[in-house]
């Protein structure tokens, strides 16, 4: 599935609405507790399911969420591409619904969904009216007990995932910079420096019993949160989320499934090249030393704001990165992007 690039843009235009407005609100009277509180639940089920709620009923909407705890660097070596490709096997039908029926059945109850595959996670998410909700909780469970495991939707989505990267990446000039380069070149272990879209034969060279044990696997509700946000009864949706979700069993996560490897360090000239408009800059970019391998959120992250910083005509610089955290060692970094 794609991101929305529209659904984003009237996201930020209504926080710079709101922010505007509570900058010109009345202050709070004498007395009252005027601190931010957003209420969250926890919990976990007995397979391990992870169990989020936070009820807000500002609006009759609800939000239904799934992250599973596979993305782009913690998936299989020579499967490049693998935890993307699975991201469309999602929508390709489960036990009771067929191909594409669970983005018929959300849209048809008026909500809308989506889907990404992220760097140390894969999400899903529906936004349907509250009265929904219990829809949303079975879609979402009955793709998690089991998929439309075969060989046309594999080789359907194969192919799709191969034009994706066409389009997206290899076609496009410097397109390839955030996802074929620059973690290549700024990472030594394989876990941050292989193509995280994906090498063509990779694409091509997976098997239904690949995509069925990677299922079996990662997909399974200890390797899982489930998030529900929005307008609902708390003790109801309980009762749902224990109906449709604590009989799926737990699955054998690998034992070196959250933190595979550490230690190794890639040198790089202390020195970056200024930032300019033309193609070797963007090589220029890489210069980051002894960055990232150990896979910390913290310092990955540099490798995550770089490729997803949109500014077209200014460079990126770190510096303050390395002042605020002297304990990542990490050099400025000059970027066009």
């Amino acid at each position: 599935m794609k991101r929305v690039p529209r659904l984003r843009s009237l996201a930020a235009a209504a926080l710079l609405v709101l922010s505007a407005a509570s900058a010109t609100a009345a202050p709070p009277a004498s007395g009252t507790d005027s601190t931010f509180q957003i209420p969250v639940e926890f919990r976990k089920l007995p397979n391990g399911l992870k169990v989020v709620l936070s009820r807000d009923t500002t609006a009759p909407v609800a939000v239904v969420a799934v992250y599973y705890n596979i993305g782009f660097r913690i998936e299989p070596k020579d499967r490049t591409g693998f935890a993307h490709l699975f991201e469309h096997m999602m929508f390709q039908g489960s036990q009771n619904l067929g191909k594409m029926e669970f983005i018929k059945l959300v849209q048809s109850n008026g909500g809308i969904l989506n889907g990404s595959t992220r760097f140390d996670f894969t999400n899903y998410f529906e936004v349907v009216p509250a009265h929904a909700l219990e829809t949303a909780l079975w879609a979402e469970a009955d793709r998690m007990k089991g998929l439309a495991i075969n060989a046309d939707n594999l080789k359907n989505q194969q192919e799709v995932v191969k034009n994706e990267v066409r389009v997206n990446v290899l076609n496009r000039p410097y397109g390839g910079f955030p996802w074929l380069d620059l973690p290549q070149y700024a990472n030594a272990n394989w876990y941050n420096a292989h193509n995280f879209y994906g090498d063509l034969k990779d694409l091509d060279a997976a098997t239904l019993e690949d995509v069925s044990q990677f299922f079996k696997t990662f997909y399974a509700p200890n390797n899982a949160a489930l998030v529900v946000v929005g307008d609902f009864d708390p003790a109801a949706t309980n009762a749902w989320i224990d109906k449709y979700f604590s009989a799926i069993p737990a699955s054998k996560l690998p034992a070196n499934h959250i933190f595979p490897i550490s230690g190794v360090q890639r040198n790089f000239p202390d020195v970056v090249p200024p930032c300019s408009r033309t193609p070797s800059s963007l090589h220029h970019g890489h210069a980051l030393e002894g960055l990232l391998e150990v896979r910390s959120m913290p310092r990955f992250s540099l490798v995550g704001f770089v490729q997803q910083s949109k500014h077209k005509s200014c460079c990126v610089h770190t510096t303050l990165l390395r002042h605020s955290h002297p304990e990542n060692a990490v050099h400025p970094i000059t970027s066009w992007a």
